[in-house]
């Protein structure tokens, strides 16, 4: 599980169970587009409270997500692909 926390404090902490099956989206991380799993109502809720914007959901990349990493921002000696994608409020699509 992870846990949904407003450092500000305005809103109690919500618990959110990792599901792995449930509705698929379509979403975009940078110029990507990729299938995600909507993590459910409840976490769609407390973001839409924190973020004053119904519109966002919670989603997780499948267990099967690899992404390659892209030279131009990778120092010469990382290759491989990336196992997860950090998203932080700042950024919205």
């Amino acid at each position: 599980a992870i846990t949904l926390t407003a450092t500000n404090g305005a809103l109690d902490p919500l618990v959110v169970p990792v599901l792995t099956r449930g509705v698929q989206r379509s979403v975009r991380v940078w110029k990507d587009r990729l299938d995600a799993i909507d993590q459910g109502d409840a976490a769609a809720a407390w973001l839409a409270k924190f973020l004053g914007n119904p519109t966002f959901r919670l989603v997780r990349l499948k267990d099967t997500f690899k992404r390659p990493c892209d030279p131009e921002f990778a120092p010469d000696h990382i290759t491989g692909t990336i196992l997860y994608v950090k998203m932080d409020g700042q950024h919205s699509t």
